[in-house]
C-alpha cells in the first residue's frame, strides 16, 4: 500500500524528531495471547476505510522519575524517559483516569540530548516544566519498564493515497521493582485531530469482540508504583496491591 507523504505525527522515527505537545487519545486493553492478536490483525479484512499494516518491532526501556517529595505527581504528571535505540525521549503525561477503555490525556515530549539521564537540563517544553516543578531538587529513579512492542500502522484508505491516522501497539512488558510485574496489552492510539474518524471506534470494537479483550484498569505508571512499593497518594501499599490483583484477575492473568 502507498504511504501518504502527509503521515502526520505517526510517521517513522527516522525523521527528525521534534518536541510535541498534544492530546493523546488511546484505547488500552489487556490481552492473554499477543500472537493471536497479531495474527488477527494480519488477516483482518477491513470492513471500513481503515486497515492495519505491520510496521516494525521495537525494544523499549522506560525509566520513570520524580523528586523525593513527588513534585511531578503532585502536579498531576508522570515523568518518563524512553530509550528505543534511537534518540532518547522525555515525556510528561497528565495522570488522567480512563473512561472505559479510552484514555485522553495531555502528553508533552521532547528529545533528551547528550548524556543527560533526566530532562531537567534540556531547554525544551519538558525541561522547562520539570525545572519549574522540581526547583533545586534532584530526581530519583522510581522504576523501569522493559517492553517488546510490535507496531501496526492504522491507515485511512482513500483514492488519493493512504494516510496514517494512528497506530496499534502489541506490548509485552516487564516492570522491575520489589514485586516485578508482567503485562500483555494492546494499545490503539490516534491523534486527537483524528478522534472523530468514523471508522476508528468500529475497528476497535470489532477487534475487542473478536479477541475477547478487556479494558485496562490501571496505567503502567500506577502498576509500576505498586511493583516498586511506592505510594505517593497516601493510599496504603496494601490497597495498591489489591487494586493490581483485581486488575489482573479481571484480565484473566
Amino acid at each position: 500500500m502507498r504511504r501518504s507523504p502527509h503521515a502526520g505525527r505517526f510517521g517513522r522515527r527516522s525523521e527528525e524528531f521534534v518536541a510535541k505537545d498534544h492530546v493523546e487519545v488511546e484505547w488500552q486493553f489487556e490481552v492473554t495471547d499477543l500472537d493471536l492478536a497479531e495474527s488477527w490483525l494480519k488477516k483482518h479484512s477491513p470492513t471500513s476505510d481503515l486497515a492495519a499494516i505491520l510496521d516494525s518491532t521495537k525494544e523499549l526501556l522506560d525509566a520513570y522519575y520524580d523528586t523525593e517529595d513527588w513534585r511531578s505527581y503532585r502536579a498531576g504528571y508522570s515523568l518518563r524517559v524512553r530509550r528505543d535505540g534511537e534518540s532518547p525521549e522525555a515525556t510528561m503525561k497528565v495522570l488522567t483516569p480512563a473512561e472505559g477503555a479510552i484514555r485522553q490525556r495531555r502528553e508533552i515530549s521532547e528529545p533528551l540530548k547528550g548524556n543527560a539521564k533526566t530532562p531537567k537540563v534540556t531547554r525544551g517544553t519538558v525541561g522547562e516544566r520539570v525545572r519549574r516543578l522540581a526547583g533545586a531538587r534532584d530526581h530519583r529513579l522510581l522504576f523501569k519498564v522493559r517492553t517488546r512492542r510490535r507496531i501496526f500502522e492504522l491507515l485511512a484508505i482513500g483514492a488519493d493515497g493512504n494516510i496514517a491516522v494512528g497506530k496499534i501497539a502489541l506490548d509485552e512488558s516487564e516492570i522491575f521493582g520489589e514485586t516485578p510485574a508482567h503485562l500483555s496489552r494492546i494499545e490503539v492510539e490516534i491523534d486527537s485531530s483524528a478522534s472523530l474518524h468514523a471508522g476508528v471506534a468500529e475497528f476497535v470494537d470489532e477487534m475487542r469482540d473478536a479477541l475477547g479483550l478487556r479494558p485496562t484498569r490501571l496505567a503502567k505508571f500506577e502498576l509500576g508504583l505498586s511493583a516498586a512499593g511506592l505510594n505517593p497518594s497516601g493510599a496504603s501499599n496494601l490497597d495498591l496491591k489489591q487494586r493490581t490483583e483485581r486488575s489482573n484477575e479481571k484480565a484473566g492473568g
